[in-house]
């Protein structure tokens, strides 16, 4: 008797499972008949959660089925409920751009400003989508152009990736800056240049965003616009003023970003003039930073515009240790075959390798990089 309990209950939780797993695919199928038989069928599963931890109405809010959503809450089902980002119904429909739905959750009180665990807002989820009506809607219902989220993220920076230059207009005749940054210092203008919306970069510069602004990691809406290969936008940018000899804070120029590019980008970098031989204000050339990113088509070829391989930053350290940084036996094999010297020297020498009297084979053999030490060895 016992076992056939045990049995039994099993069948029941896989019975409630399969009813569970049909119920959120009825829902995103919009079969309102197939919900309204399962419900029947087990009413508890109005409080089942899918691997989303999203319930059912919250399913319905996502997929923007009003009609099916009015039937859930005829059922008892909770329209105060949340996901696991503690998003709303609200959050949900506008961060798929229901607007049907989030006039019906309007209506029925909603805060319209409410955020969820990140800071979002309904106008946050909204301005990052091509819907202007519905952007325009959740501004007529008081929602707070303001808002920011827990990242400085604003309805400006994601209005840019809405792609729609309307949206952009339209947030900013109600007040909101152009030029507000995230918690990154990443401004509007940069965004545009990332996403590469010639349009919207345009438009922001007309109305007056700072083509000079610098992100936290020191570079310009001109670094990222040639990083990503939009390099109608980066002339675009140039012809502003922006340039790539233009410094940062740390006294480097937008160029030291060639140790992150595609060889596209740093080909058009020097094409347009960026000084190759620059030198930081510790010493770090372009080629220790293609050097700690592993980067060895770059280092090549900056090596091949001149920049010394054996120049040593203010600490004593040339490229070949900032390679040691990385798992790239190809970047360190190039700066070897390129002349790296790899004795040991202390910060004051001229081509100096390490600091404390280390030396690129200690390093590499006291972090276990014995495929490095080899090489070095060779």
């Amino acid at each position: 008797m016992k076992i056939f309990i045990l049995v039994l209950s099993a069948l029941l939780i896989l019975s409630s499972q399969a009813i569970s797993a049909t119920v959120f695919e009825a829902i995103e199928n919009n079969n309102i008949e197939e919900v309204k038989t399962l419900v029947i069928k087990d009413p508890n599963i109005l409080n089942e959660r899918n691997e989303q931890y999203c319930d059912p109405l919250t399913v319905g809010a996502i997929a923007g089925n009003l009609e099916i959503m009015k039937y859930l809450l005829s059922q008892g089902a909770d329209i105060n409920t949340i996901d696991h980002e503690g998003s709303n119904l609200l959050h949900n429909a506008a961060a798929n751009g229901h607007l049907e739905v989030v006039e019906y959750l309007i209506d029925q009180n909603f805060d319209v400003n409410t955020a969820d665990g990140n800071g979002n807002t309904a106008l946050l989820f909204a301005s990052s989508l091509n819907n202007l009506e519905l952007v325009k809607y959740l501004l007529e219902q008081g929602a707070d152009v303001q808002a920011e989220s827990t990242n400085g993220t604003t309805a400006m920076l994601n209005g840019v990736f809405s792609g729609n230059v309307e949206i952009i207009k339209l947030l900013q005749n109600h007040g909101l800056s152009v030029d507000h940054p995230n918690q990154w210092g990443v401004t509007p203008l940069m965004y545009a240049s990332i996403v590469g919306n010639r349009d919207i970069v345009e438009y922001l510069i007309e109305n007056g965003a700072d083509v000079h602004a610098i992100s936290a990691q020191g570079e310009t809406a001109l670094v990222w616009a040639t990083i990503r290969l939009h390099f109608d936008i980066a002339e675009l940018l140039m012809e502003k003023g922006l340039s790539y000899n233009d410094k940062n804070e740390l006294g480097r120029t937008m160029f030291f970003a060639a140790g992150k590019s595609p060889i596209e980008a740093v080909e058009y970098m020097i094409e347009h003039g960026a000084d190759p031989l620059v030198v930081d204000s510790i010493g770090v050339t372009p080629l220790h930073i293609a050097a700690q990113r592993g980067n060895t088509e770059i280092a090549e070829y900056l090596i091949n515009l001149g920049i010394d391989v054996n120049k040593a930053d203010d600490q004593g350290r040339t490229p070949l240790i900032w390679t040691l940084w990385t798992d790239s036996l190809s970047t360190l094999e190039l700066m070897l075959e390129n002349g790296a010297k790899i004795e040991n020297c202390t910060v004051e020498c001229e081509t100096g390798c390490a600091t404390n009297n280390s030396s690129p084979l200690h390093l590499s053999a006291s972090s276990g990089k014995t495929a490095f030490a080899q090489a070095l060895i060779d």
